[in-house]
């Protein structure tokens, strides 16, 4: 990966806010793919077991550091890394169809596509390193110089030397998507901002139950609160009303407690009968 995109940052939160201003830059978005174990360990005394790297994932600056872990995202249009689970569910749906045949005939929804994974290779990279300052090499670089630096750190016992934790991010090129639409037209396949998702539910919360409200709301929300001028084919700022309409479900069935209204219901009853005591309530299901 080309070092023109690297960049250090002195935290995790500092180097997300990089990665989401440059996906709404290019109108873009990245999932996590995986996320190795050390990556966010925040103990910086217990290095011993680590080994002194140079030059292996950064550029060399003379400085030695130790590797704590990695984080890789993917475009979101990238390889589908579930695809076993899908099949699964495939046949699950299958077998259930089988057995209750009056589904089978029932009205399902139209997808154009069946997925929208395209085997983007682009990817996003962060390394969490800590760097030994105190121990640069100086002067010309050699092998013999680089393992006498790396011995007097050994010797130290990584205990009472300077550490500098640094998260290298490595930002790919705008142009290193594959497969699928790129720049304004690839926002009408962006997901939902995790900012507008949490404003509907906060919204739901209120009282808010029409989705054209809903829809104003957010469009101000976007605008004043976020201060963002996104178009609006961007669907990550500005969803559709299937797509809000589908949000404030979720979010109205996690104050239930259950989807069966009458279940719900004599919850409810109970519920009131254990705060107002005072009050009598009868219920009676048809």
């Amino acid at each position: 990966m080309s070092t023109i995109n690297l960049k250090y940052h002195p935290d995790i939160e500092s180097a997300y806010a990089a990665i989401r201003k440059y996906e709404l830059e290019t109108t873009s978005k990245y999932i996590l793919y995986y996320r190795e174990a050390g990556f966010n360990q925040k103990d910086l005394d217990n290095l011993d077991k680590k080994k002194i790297w140079w030059d292996n994932h950064i550029p060399f600056d003379g400085i030695p550091y130790c590797l704590l872990g990695s984080e890789v995202l993917d475009c979101h249009h990238g390889p589908d890394r579930h695809v076993n689970d899908k099949k699964k569910l495939v046949a699950q749906k299958a077998e259930m169809e089988e057995e209750h045949l009056y589904t089978k005939n029932s009205k399902k929804r139209f997808l154009v596509q069946s997925t929208k994974k395209m085997d983007c290779k682009s990817q996003i990279i962060l390394k969490a390193i800590v760097k030994f300052p105190d121990f640069k090499v100086d002067g010309l670089d050699s092998i013999y110089r680089r393992k006498k630096c790396s011995a007097n750190l050994r010797a130290a016992n990584f205990n009472h030397v300077k550490k500098d934790l640094r998260i290298v991010l490595f930002l790919p090129d705008a142009n290193s998507h594959e497969n699928h639409l790129i720049g304004e037209f690839s926002g009408y396949s962006q997901p939902l901002d995790s900012l507008v998702k949490e404003h509907i539910r906060e919204l739901v919360f209120d009282g808010v139950r029409k989705v054209s409200e809903m829809k104003r709301h957010l469009n101000i929300f976007v605008k004043r609160e976020l201060s963002l001028d996104i178009p609006l084919t961007n669907r990550r700022f500005h969803p559709n009303e299937r797509d809000i309409r589908n949000h404030m479900y979720l979010t109205l069935t996690k104050t239930r407690f259950s989807k069966n209204d009458q279940q719900n219901l004599q919850c409810l009853v109970r519920k009131w009968e254990a705060e107002y005591t005072l009050d009598t309530f009868f219920l009676r299901l048809g």
